[in-house]
């Protein structure tokens, strides 16, 4: 039974280093069991022992992340390195917005503590102890979403001129002050003629 275990265990090691050698960091439960035709008992030990070494992390039940040694003190990867695939792996159109993408526009006087991400409705919960909020959107507006490249391929931002809508969109949340605070900088990202194309398609008219 130890030999059948260790031996599992090396077939992990070296799938987790494909994964990497494919540019990813994530993998599932299922493409596993397909990939050495056996099922989750037999893996479950090596998994766990993985885990314990820091050397993967469950972000959800079915679905992992690799951990890289730079990252093995912080035990979890930046959301931005596995986040396509988590959605993918849900089935859910989403985009980088709010808190998150005003960051990325260098509209934040502090990082975000947490990860924020549109997605369409419902919603998945918030994933917590990864400080993951999902906020849900019945559609999305195409025009104002980019792609940003990332160590891992693209994934979808929204630009400006939507982080801003969706802010007031959501000003339950955040708060009249905090949002004040981030427009005071994401507008000078912010372009008048794609604000109104924008705005003429925003649902929210409160939040124009």
């Amino acid at each position: 039974m130890k030999t059948k275990s260790k031996n599992t265990y090396n077939y992990l090691n070296k799938y987790l280093i494909e994964v990497r050698s494919q540019g990813r960091y994530a993998f599932t439960l299922s493409e596993i069991e397909n990939k050495f035709n056996m099922p989750y008992d037999i893996f479950r030990q090596s998994l766990y022992r993985l885990k314990r070494k820091n050397e993967i992390a469950q972000v959800r039940q079915g679905f992992y992340v690799v951990i890289p040694p730079e990252y093995s003190k912080q035990v979890f990867l930046p959301p931005y390195l596995y986040i396509d695939d988590l959605m993918k792996w849900l089935g859910k159109s989403y985009y980088v917005g709010l808190l998150s993408a005003a960051a990325l526009y260098g509209a934040a006087h502090q990082q975000p503590m947490g990860y924020t991400i549109v997605t369409e409705t419902p919603a998945p919960r918030n994933i917590e102890k990864l400080k993951i909020d999902f906020f849900a959107k019945k559609s999305f507006l195409q025009d104002g979403i980019t792609q940003k490249k990332t160590p891992v391929g693209n994934m979808p931002v929204s630009l400006p001129e939507l982080t801003a809508l969706d802010l007031f969109d959501y000003i339950h949340k955040f708060g009249i002050n905090q949002i004040t605070t981030i427009l005071q900088e994401l507008s000078e990202e912010m372009k008048p003629t794609v604000l109104l194309k924008i705005a003429k398609q925003f649902s929210n008219t409160a939040a124009i």
